[in-house]
């Protein structure tokens, strides 16, 4: 079995739609890839996703590209997109999310009117100010980010400390 690469992203628009990442990926890096939107709670500022592609070079170009210190990906509504993690595995991922609700491109480019609001999703590049902003807000999402797992081992410890003197 072939291995399939999945990139992880956070810090997305609530509304938009998996065939309007995956167009804007293809029109920017001529890649089609796969993309799913992880649901998100009702109190969450913002949504993750994933982008599912069958091949490395895919996985290295489009991740140059995410990553590009020259520029960030930036939502209409100002939200920047942030690229949390990289996974590779032999089974395929749609396998792994089937018992999962999520938005799905399936590569099918046609049929956007998903009800979803629509967001647009831009470039923004080095030394402009909307740079400077987008830059700025993705360093304190990052941060967001550091805080909230510092969170998760403080709860994991004392859970295990919690359950180390349960009679």
């Amino acid at each position: 079995m072939k291995y399939q690469y999945m990139i992880l992203l956070e810090n997305l628009d609530k509304g938009i739609s998996p065939v309007k990442l995956a167009k804007f990926l293809h029109g920017e890096t001529l890649i089609l890839p796969r993309v799913y939107i992880f649901p998100s709670l009702t109190y969450e500022l913002y949504a993750r996703g994933a982008v599912v592609l069958n091949c490395r070079t895919n996985l290295e170009k489009l991740c140059d590209f995410l990553d590009n210190p020259e520029h960030v990906i930036l939502s209409s509504q100002g939200r920047p997109l942030v690229v949390t993690g990289r996974v590779a595995r032999h089974e395929t991922f749609g396998a792994m999310a089937a018992g999962v609700m999520v938005l799905d491109s399936e590569n099918k480019f046609g049929n956007e009117k998903d009800g979803r609001v629509c967001c647009e999703l831009k470039v923004v590049r080095l030394g402009t100010n909307e740079y400077s902003t987008a830059k700025h807000l993705k360093e304190l999402f990052m941060e967001f980010l550091s805080h909230q797992r510092r969170l998760h081992q403080r709860l994991a410890m004392e859970e295990q400390d919690i359950l180390q003197y349960e009679p």
